[in-house]
Formats: structure tokens, C-alpha cells, sequence
């Protein structure tokens, strides 16, 4: 009967270890800009990315008059520009996407907007 309740705690054990490893590195950070023309260019950054796989939200609000444009969004890690980078269309519904091997430490992401155009931004880890 000991063995048998040792070998259940062993797995059990094993099977919270990698769950809390993974929710301890969890992170991530997310903006909005808004209509004021002074920010056409529209950026979050976190300072201490662990480095990694990245996930980026990007979803622009396109507001009447103005006609769907197409524009680019783009990652910086600790090293400078990444080659995480997707072009988009204003009018394109809220997307996702994952980049690999981005360094640790401080990460940005931007994306250049029109005015009177909102922009919601996301980063997780």
C-alpha cells in the first residue's frame, strides 16, 4: 500500500511541476490609442520579456470617412527590429498571430494608424 500511494504522489507531483513553471513566465501587456492626430503611430512596450515565442494582437478600428488602408505592424525586442512583422488592412477584423525567437528583455509593438482611427494592441507570453 506505501508503494502504491508513493508511486500517486510522484505523478501527481510531476504533473503540477511543468503547470506552474509555465503559468510563473505567463505575462504579457496591451494599449489602445486613440483618435488625436498625434498618435498616428500607435505603440505598447513591456520592459522585461523572457524571451521566446511572442503572441501579437492588432485590431484597428477603422472610422468613417476615411477608406480602408493598408499598413504594417511590427515587433522590437532588446536586439532592435525583429522580422515579426504582418501587413494589414484597416478594415481586416482583429487578428493574432505568434513570432518565435524574440530575445529577452525590453519588446515593442507598433503599428502606424490614421486619424480618426482607433488601434488596439496586445503582447502574451
Amino acid at each position: 500500500m506505501k508503494i502504491r500511494e508513493l508511486m500517486l504522489s510522484v505523478a501527481l507531483a510531476a504533473l503540477v511541476v511543468p503547470v506552474a513553471a509555465t503559468n510563473a513566465v505567463a505575462g504579457g501587456t496591451s494599449g489602445m490609442c486613440g483618435a488625436v492626430p498625434t498618435q498616428s503611430e500607435c505603440q505598447i512596450a513591456h520592459l522585461s520579456f523572457p524571451g521566446g515565442r511572442l503572441s501579437v494582437d492588432v485590431d484597428i478600428d477603422r472610422k468613417w470617412p476615411y477608406a480602408n488602408y493598408r499598413t504594417t505592424w511590427d515587433v522590437w525586442d532588446s536586439q532592435g527590429p525583429t522580422t515579426c512583422k504582418r501587413e494589414i488592412w484597416s478594415d481586416d477584423p482583429p487578428g493574432s498571430w505568434t513570432c518565435e525567437g524574440i530575445h529577452a528583455g525590453p519588446i515593442s509593438l507598433t503599428v502606424d494608424k490614421q486619424t480618426p482611427d482607433f488601434a488596439h494592441l496586445g503582447l502574451r507570453w
